[in-house]
């Protein structure tokens, strides 16, 4: 398992403790989660290009992703995810692909990141304005 895993995995244990009604109700509830990714100066293009052929395969093989997306912050060097997965099950088949494994070793290989990711779970929803898809 990777340690991007582990870490998410560990997150959503302690989530389900902080709140057992989930648990409680035999619910498998969506799971919505934020990801910060650090490129670095002059790796920005390269990120760019691993992230997006990633989530082309996400697409075309995961439809327990409900919802995918990747912001760029350019003058930051910062990516920023927004994931709706649609259960625990769901994040588990993400982080155990073999893209997600080509993409973390590509990421080491070639020096992308500057700095590791910082992955904000669960996220509760506040407030949402969503105009013409």
């Amino acid at each position: 398992m990777h340690f991007l895993a582990l870490i998410v995995s560990l997150q959503l244990a302690v989530a389900a403790i902080l709140d057992p009604s989930t648990a409680a109700s035999g619910k498998s509830p969506q799971i919505a989660l934020s990801n910060k990714i650090t490129a670095c100066p002059g790796k920005v293009q390269r990120e760019q290009q691993l992230l997006t052929e990633f989530l082309d395969q996400v697409r075309q093989n995961e439809p327990g992703v409900l919802e995918f997306e990747l912001s760029l912050a350019p003058q930051d060097n910062v990516f920023l995810t927004y994931e709706i997965y649609a259960n625990q099950h769901a994040i588990d088949i993400h982080l155990n692909t073999t893209y997600f494994a080509h993409l973390i070793n590509a990421e080491q290989a070639e020096g992308t990141k500057c700095a590791n990711n910082s992955v904000i779970i669960p996220l509760s929803k506040v407030y949402s304005i969503r105009r013409g898809h």
